[in-house]
């Protein structure tokens, strides 16, 4: 590794998730047909959740079985990515993997990796990818960031970071949307900008 490398190492962190804090909300009393619309909400989610708790069982009955065939035809010279699964009612889906795979990325789980597949193995099946970041303070200080150009050189800013601007609303506007605007720019703003669907839980 040469010393660009052992600065990124040197200066990598690890993302920490953040704490959701839980504030009373206020209450809504629905009534007459509104409240038998709740009730109704009520009961397809209990429904669906029944249905989602019986997909799953099944669901991993059959992928086991399937995963099974997949891997005896890979370890036979056969791999194929996808199945048409059906019954004796002619009933049928598609069993499709994905060359897509979920890696942690703290070390011991990484040593348990290399200490299951062996370093060539391990080069062979994983490689590294690197996102170099500038803090945010950067772009909030006047003085970081002169001190940064002069370190890198204004000129030579394209040869090692790419610029990637992405517009988004600032925190807190749900609070404060309504004092924004009156209610038909409010409905022009919401047909350019949508907000998340609030959920039922």
């Amino acid at each position: 590794m040469g010393l660009f490398d052992d600065v990124i190492n040197q200066n990598t962190t690890t993302a920490k998730p953040k704490s959701a804090s839980k504030k009373q909300s206020p209450k809504i009393l629905l009534e007459g047909e509104l409240g038998k619309s709740l009730s109704q909400v009520i009961k397809c989610k209990e429904d669906l959740a029944l249905a989602k708790d019986g997909l799953a069982i099944a669901a991993a009955d059959v992928i086991g079985a399937c995963q099974e065939r997949q891997d005896n035809d890979a370890f036979a010279g056969n791999f194929v990515g996808s199945y048409d699964v059906s019954n004796k009612k002619g009933e049928s889906i598609k069993f499709v993997t994905t060359d897509s795979f979920s890696v942690p990325q703290d070390e011991d789980s990484r040593k348990a990796i290399e200490k299951v597949v062996g370093k060539v193995k391990f080069e062979k099946i994983f490689e590294e990818t690197s996102c170099v970041m500038l803090k945010g303070e950067v772009f909030k200080d006047e003085a970081l960031q002169k001190e940064f150009l002069a370190i890198v050189g204004k000129d030579n800013f394209s040869k090692f970071f790419v610029n990637v601007k992405k517009l988004k609303t600032k925190k807190g506007l749900k609070e404060k949307l309504h004092n924004y605007f009156d209610e038909e720019k409010l409905e022009d703003f919401r047909a350019l900008v949508s907000q998340n669907t609030p959920s039922l839980k």
